[in-house]
């Protein structure tokens, strides 16, 4: 069908079914339990239409128009899904889990339950839009995917691939970030509430000037995070997996903690805290070179010493969800000093050894 016009049309327990429409106007129609599975649209004008129970599984769209259409229990599953735009529409119960969407406008759009699990969304825009209720799980968002000035409440973003999204001055609550990766995110002036990245990567992210009520950064990644102008509470870095590089609110760049108990030798008490000496007799003293640079000792350099200490890196993070990881170590030494290094599995079994 080409160049057909169905404006103000209703269509109850209508088939469609591997029909092929293109340059259609569809507008203010009404659908009512019709199917359109596996049929192909181009250029196809739906705005002000009305859709419920319809089944779009395995359709192509080409640059069709659901401008302020209302969509309730829709079925969306397709790969083949281009420049769909859905600005100031209502979407109930819709299943868009699977589908793969190309440049598809959901600004100012209205989304309730919706299903974009598993989903692939290619420069997707939700600005202005409202999401209650929606889930984004194992979804990936690519190329820069835009939330600015969204409200966004109960929305599961778990497992979810968010790199280089936009949530400018967004509003989000009760939402969950948990293992997403959100790489180079901007949350700039966004306002959070109640919402967990347990476990997420947000690496180069950036807070600016946000406000973040009970946010769990649990595990997270927050190497080079940008928290400047930020309000938050200190207790809400607690826990993370990095925080190396990290930007406060307050302007102030931290540091990951030493792994190492006692790494830098502490000359404020006697004995060597934290290792063990197997052999000979090692102290701390201040440096020669530094009044403020404390370091071990050997007592007899003729005899020589060995301390040790066991790292559980599994403490730190879990090597299944990071699996990319690394610890970094850091060490001066001077002549004639060596170190080795044992990777030990639980069955205390040598995974690895090297000797620096």
């Amino acid at each position: 069908m080409t160049h057909v016009n169905f404006a103000l049309t209703q269509f109850n327990t209508a088939n469609f079914s591997l029909a092929e429409i293109n340059d259609a106007n569809f507008s203010s129609a009404g659908f009512n339990n019709t199917s359109f599975a596996s049929t192909s649209f181009s250029n196809t004008i739906f705005a002000n239409a009305t859709f419920k129970d319809v089944n779009f599984s395995l359709t192509k769209f080409v640059k069709v128009n659901f401008l302020r259409a209302k969509l309730n229990t829709v079925y969306f599953s397709s790969e083949n899904i281009h420049d769909l735009n859905f600005t100031f529409s209502s979407l109930v119960n819709v299943d868009f889990s699977f589908s793969v969407l190309y440049n598809a406008d959901f600004s100012s759009t209205s989304l309730s339950n919706v299903n974009f699990s598993h989903a692939v969304l290619f420069n997707a825009k939700f600005s202005t839009a409202i999401l209650n209720d929606v889930d984004f799980s194992f979804a990936k968002l690519l190329r820069k995917p835009d939330f600015s000035t969204a409200q966004l409440m109960e929305v599961n973003f778990t497992s979810t691939i968010l790199i280089l999204a936009m949530f400018y001055k967004v509003n989000i609550s009760n939402s969950s970030f948990h293992q997403s990766s959100c790489v180079i995110s901007r949350f700039n002036y966004a306002v959070l509430s109640d919402c967990n990245f347990w476990h997420s990567n947000l690496k180069d992210a950036v807070f600016q000037a946000a406000t973040l009520n009970q946010v769990n950064f649990s595990r997270a990644n927050l190497h080079k995070t940008n928290f400047i102008g930020a309000n938050m509470t200190k207790s809400e870095l607690d826990n993370t997996l990095s925080i190396q590089d990290t930007v406060l609110p307050n302007g102030t760049h931290v540091h990951d903690e030493n792994l190492i108990n006692n790494g830098q030798a502490d000359c404020n008490i006697f004995h060597i805290s934290g290792w063990t000496v197997s052999n000979g007799n090692i102290t701390s003293a201040i440096s020669n070179s530094s009044n403020s640079n404390c370091q071990f000792i050997l007592q007899s350099l003729s005899t020589g010493a060995t301390m040790y200490q066991r790292v559980r890196l599994s403490d730190t993070w879990n090597s299944n969800l990071w699996t990319f990881s690394e610890a970094v170590l850091s060490a001066k030494m001077s002549v004639g000093v060596s170190m080795e290094l044992k990777g030990i599995k639980n069955d205390h079994s040598v995974s690895s050894k090297e000797t620096l």
